[in-house]
């Protein structure tokens, strides 16, 4: 769905004329806002579609994603006469249809959709402990602000009423009509969330650091799996899959659940560069990246239509990797009226959103203060004005200033400039590690056990990158997203780089009189060409 803004004062982003208008017809601008989800496609590989767009219409088209407008939406300028802005935005609009809402239903077996002719799902298996239930809201108070500050409230209008259930303090409280499945003290997280999702509600779960986060939810979906109506043998997929931003991760949750032998549940995890084309039957968890796990449903290699308890671990980093548009395919293939947890290390827009559209009526499970930590001031942050041909001089320049013991990603955007780096810094005598859209497990194995010290990795490849000792970053090129480093790092900027110069300036990554200077140069700039075609 795109919304349509004529009044909307925007300037235009491009300085040739339009081609193919009347010379009787004026040039506009005409704003669009379009849902961020949409803007891969309408963009295409390697800018193709939006080109096509361009020279089909005679428009020019400038996708503007700093200004947001709600959850998500971003802005589009088509530069044009009013019959060119016409047949563009019909383009536009087909490449940005409405997004699927799968909000769940209830259990009632009549439930139409996805769930329609299957059996209802089993969701609610808390028996509450005796001295749990007796806990007086007092208890229940003084209990949850010495667990880290625990917060807790029901997210949508319609719940609001609902009662939460009080926090489990041992793990006899929580699974003592499971005796399969006992262990030590729980953790904050735990203490809350067991309850909430074994009475079958959805959960939320923001937590910036709990380390018992996985079993908050691996437990009870050993219960959900045992609980439900058709025998395992006769289920024709998983029952339970979880989604990770990284395989690191997946890695991690995989031996947790290997830990296990409750019932015989076993488990398969999938990403990138693993040889599965195939799910077999047997495995009652898919652990699974959004890419590889996007790639089986679309080459049939495994049916999720049998999952009722999804997972969606960290979606804020999830969210930050661009995983969004595979999130959304696989859940579309997956029944309404499932159970979903969500855990998250923020609370931002994009997770905010993503409740909305994946959870039914959810807990929102809060541990500590959803006030982020400030900037690691004393960390070196360095941004540099050079031109391309200046680059790999500089990294060079960099590295070899290194100690010994440091170790170095350098962050490009494209394979072939990987390539050329990683020569470059070969014949210079660096031992390097290069790994692209394909994956490399040696030579990230290497690099994590220092047997080399620089690793050069591009946009896809470190989607799946998870490395704890790294203490310096490169931005050979322009990041597309700003993040606050916890290292040292560089980023290098060349002068086709000042239009993001502002997102350097409003995230006090670095503020210097040469970045103010060039962010109020483009702002001119961008004035001009707003006067220029009658914009204020």
């Amino acid at each position: 769905m795109i919304k349509s803004e004529p009044d909307q004062p925007s300037a235009p982003f491009y300085r040739a004329p339009s081609r193919g208008a009347s010379k009787h017809e004026s040039i506009s601008t005409l704003s669009l806002a379009v849902p961020e989800v949409y803007v891969g496609q309408i963009i295409g590989r390697g800018g193709a579609t939006i080109r096509g767009i361009e020279q089909s219409t005679g428009t020019r088209i400038f996708i503007d994603p700093d200004r947001h407008r709600g959850y998500g939406d971003v802005h589009i300028c088509i530069l044009g006469s009013e019959s060119q802005q016409r047949v563009a935005k019909d383009k536009v609009a087909r490449l940005s249809g409405p997004l699927p809402r799968t909000k769940k239903t209830s259990l009632d077996s009549s439930a139409s959709g996805k769930s329609k002719g299957l059996e209802p799902i089993i969701k609610e298996f808390y028996v509450a402990h005796p001295d749990v239930a007796g806990m007086s809201s007092q208890e229940v108070e003084n209990f949850r602000k010495i667990n880290n500050n625990i917060s807790v409230k029901n997210v949508t209008e319609k719940t609001k009423n609902r009662p939460i259930p009080n926090p489990i303090r041992t793990f006899n409280e929580a699974f003592k009509s499971y005796p399969d499945i006992m262990a030590e003290k729980p953790t904050p997280i735990q203490c809350q969330a067991w309850p909430i999702i074994m009475q079958g509600i959805d959960l939320i779960g923001v937590a910036q650091t709990d380390k018992g986060k996985t079993l908050s939810f691996l437990l009870p979906a050993f219960i959900h799996i045992e609980g439900q109506v058709t025998p395992r043998p006769q289920r024709e997929g998983p029952t339970v899959l979880i989604l990770s931003p990284t395989r690191e991760l997946a890695f991690e949750i995989e031996s947790e659940v290997r830990k296990y032998k409750y019932k015989g549940i076993k488990c398969v995890c999938v990403y990138g560069g693993i040889q599965i084309d195939v799910v077999p039957q047997g495995f009652e968890i898919v652990i699974a990246t959004p890419d590889r796990l996007n790639e089986l449903l679309t080459s049939g290699g495994l049916s999720v239509r049998s999952v009722t308890y999804l997972v969606l671990e960290e979606a804020d980093r999830m969210l930050n990797l661009g995983f969004e548009p595979q999130i959304r395919k696989i859940i579309a293939n997956i029944r309404d009226d499932r159970q979903t947890i969500m855990t998250s290390t923020t609370w931002s827009p994009g997770v905010r959103r993503m409740t909305d559209m994946y959870l039914t009526d959810p807990v929102q499970v809060i541990v500590g203060s959803l006030n982020l930590p400030e900037p690691v001031h004393a960390v070196t942050q360095l941004v540099e004005i050079i031109s391309e041909d200046e680059k790999r001089e500089r990294v060079s320049t960099f590295i070899s200033e290194m100690s010994e013991n440091d170790k170095v990603i350098v962050f490009v955007r494209q394979k072939a400039t990987a390539d050329d780096v990683a020569s470059n810094l070969s014949l210079r005598g660096y031992r390097i590690e290069c790994i692209h859209d394909i994956d490399c497990e040696q030579a990230l194995e290497d690099f994590k056990k220092g047997y080399v010290k620089v690793l050069i990795v591009t946009d896809v490849a470190s989607r799946r990158l998870d490395v704890k000792d790294v203490t310096a970053v490169i931005n050979y090129d322009f990041p597309r997203n700003i993040e606050h480093p916890l290292v040292t790092s560089l980023t290098l900027m060349t002068r086709e780089d000042w239009k993001r110069v502002q997102d350097l300036i409003e995230e006090s990554l670095v503020v210097t009189e040469e970045l103010f200077g060039m962010a109020d140069r483009y702002k001119e700039e961008m004035r001009k060409w707003g006067r220029l075609f009658g914009h204020a």
